[in-house]
């Protein structure tokens, strides 16, 4: 056997004597191999493949914590190993969004510039946004430095840049409801 069986086995032995005393234990799913990728993306005439990302993680448990059953221990491990895993799991997931925004254009560049009220308004002509059934839009989720956030929350529109967002959001208004499955007058709760 090598090493890494070595340890899964470790693993699946210890985890199965863990249930033994702990019903909900049994109920968690839990899977040897994960891989991601190998995704194609298309946009105008302009492809992109994610190829097949491996990614390993691994565990160290000492012996002595498994035979000792060093609950203390091993839940450090666990720990430390989840953290890693989830780590590598964000880099790989930003790296294919940043990869795919690039492929759609829905990037909007600062070129090292301050941020204006300009960069917001370009930047909500390019994301899609849904609406509730009053029509009011449901903005999407931003992921922002704090700093930044509270610089879009102080940002004030001029008359010209609110008009600017009013047909931007009039627009996506109608885009979104020509591509329901239904006429807003005909839908019923």
């Amino acid at each position: 056997m090598k090493a890494r069986e070595i340890e899964v086995a470790i693993l699946e032995k210890y985890f199965r004597h863990l249930i033994l005393y702990d019903h909900l234990l049994g109920e968690t799913p839990s899977f040897r191999n994960i891989h991601a990728g190998g995704f194609r993306y298309e946009n105008e005439n302009k492809e992109l493949v994610t190829p097949i990302k491996q990614i390993s993680f691994s565990i160290a448990i000492p012996v002595d914590v498994v035979i000792n059953y060093d609950i203390e221990k091993f839940a450090v491990s666990i720990n430390d190993f989840t953290q890693e895993r989830i780590n590598k799991m964000h880099r790989m997931m930003f790296d294919t969004i940043d990869k795919v925004t690039n492929l759609t254009g829905n990037i909007v560049n600062a070129e090292g510039k301050p941020f204006n009220a300009d960069m917001f308004l370009e930047m909500l002509e390019k994301v899609e946004i849904q609406f509730d059934r009053q029509g009011e839009p449901i903005m999407p989720s931003l992921i922002l430095n704090p700093k930044l956030l509270e610089k879009i929350k102080d940002t004030k529109l001029t008359k010209e840049q609110e008009e600017r967002k009013n047909k931007i959001l009039e627009a996506k208004k109608q885009d979104y409801y020509a591509k329901k499955r239904y006429r807003k007058l005909s839908y019923i709760n």
